[in-house]
């Protein structure tokens, strides 16, 4: 969420932001936000005074190899509710030296990690200023990483106190905030749906790309390789952005058609993490698949380097499976570029219905290498014919921009400032 914290110092708000160092190395500096930066064990960012989010914001990724039993109990018992509490308390420090004894007009705490939660909790009752709770994922209830039994009371309990300590909770989309509230009639007031949205001085004007018979057919992915969470049964495996059999047998079947013409077709995945299997697991499904010369992966990229790659593509690709409780930040940046794109959807409500709502491609199954095919077959078609393969509503788009999100957002801060603030603790 960066690209808040940018664009409410934009709109004049005085923004600190407290964080772990940049990953991979990347800085958050953007003009008029105070940054300061705390140790080396949050890779995820902290709360700040007037707003707080995460450089390139994701969810941690579920581990491909599950570590030794006895690791697995021992973080277990010591990181609730995650490895970086123990970041909280120099944090904690950092922040309150930045003030310099000030008080905030609000403490913003953006997660995951949850537990900048309970560092903003800390920072609003010592301060005296009004908390934001900012939901970039589900806590308690997410369908990916269960919380072991043991431990779901007691990070019930610590959720439930910092909501009942929030003078503002910030949702992504609907389908979380029905989740939020759920048994939790008194949210509901306190709730703001803010989605992850897109910040136009990142990405230009929109694209509405052409493609030419005859050129190279560029298609992109971006974004976090997700493993696999289950296997269904009648899948040949599980679904996986490490291994998009589904995607790469398409792409290998229309080859065979000579669907791409003579320049034939370049697939891009971007956002492989170092030392991690990610490259070599989509390299070898490419090879299995029969599409090797034709998938190139590419580490994570600044956004410096990602929007000119995403804006020369003529097809954007977007994975998502088993979650009805998130909605992909990329999505909204590839819906503002107008570029199609093929949504590979499972038992993901509310991704499906963004995609289709915008106007901005097919959505498929990502494990149905038939139905896939048929799709980019539709949009070289239509490509061909000299059309646009889509149809973007574009005033649906525009309530995504950052300056309208923020417009919302700076509203109900103006009103928590203006409250009468609670005492601070000392």
């Amino acid at each position: 969420m960066a690209r808040l914290a940018r664009q409410l110092a934009r709109d004049g708000w005085p923004v600190l932001f407290v964080t772990g160092p940049a990953a991979g190395g990347e800085p958050f500096r953007p003009d008029g936000v105070r940054v300061v930066e705390v140790g080396r064990a949050a890779p995820a960012p902290a709360s700040t005074a007037a707003a707080s989010a995460a450089p390139n914001g994701a969810s941690a990724t579920p581990r491909s190899r599950p570590a030794p039993l006895w690791r697995r109990a021992a973080r277990e018992v010591a990181f609730v509710p995650d490895p970086q509490i123990f970041w909280i308390p120099a944090a904690r420090r950092a922040t309150l030296a930045a003030l310099g004894g000030r008080r905030p007009a609000a403490v913003f705490a953006s997660a995951p990690p949850f537990s900048i939660f309970l560092l903003g909790r800390r920072l609003a009752r010592r301060t005296g200023a009004p908390l934001v709770l900012d939901y970039r994922d589900v806590w308690t209830t997410h369908p990916w990483w269960p919380i072991p039994a043991w431990r779901r009371p007691i990070e019930r309990a610590l959720e439930r106190r910092a909501q009942r300590s929030a003078g503002l909770v910030i949702a992504n989309h609907d389908r979380m905030r029905d989740l939020l509230t759920s048994g939790r009639p008194g949210l509901a007031d306190r709730i703001l749906v803010l989605p992850n949205g897109y910040d136009p001085a990142d990405w230009g004007p929109p694209v509405r790309p052409a493609w030419t018979p005859g050129g190279r057919f560029e298609i992109a992915y971006a974004g976090t390789f997700y493993s696999a969470t289950r296997h269904d049964a009648g899948d040949r495996e599980p679904l996986s952005v490490r291994r998009p059999a589904g995607l790469f047998r398409a792409v290998r079947r229309l080859l065979d058609e000579h669907r791409f013409d003579a320049g034939g077709v370049r697939l891009r995945f971007v956002g492989a993490r170092p030392g991690t299997p990610d490259a070599a697991m989509v390299r070898a499904c490419a090879e299995e698949c029969g599409v090797t010369a034709h998938v190139e992966v590419l580490p994570r990229q600044p956004i410096a380097r990602l929007a000119p790659l995403l804006r020369e593509s003529h097809l954007l690709v977007n994975v998502v499976y088993y979650t009805e409780a998130q909605v992909t930040q990329k999505l909204y940046e590839y819906m503002h570029l107008e570029i199609p794109v093929l949504s590979l959807i499972r038992e993901s409500a509310p991704n499906a219905a963004l995609a289709e709502r915008a106007g901005v491609g097919p959505v498929v199954d990502p494990a149905d290498p038939d139905a896939i095919a048929a799709a980019i077959a539709a949009l070289l078609d239509a490509y061909r014919a000299g059309r646009s393969p889509i149809r973007p509503d574009r005033a649906f788009i525009d309530q995504f921009d950052v300056r309208r999100q923020t417009a919302l957002l700076g509203a109900r801060l103006r009103a928590l400032a203006a409250a009468k603030p609670p005492a601070a603790e000392r």
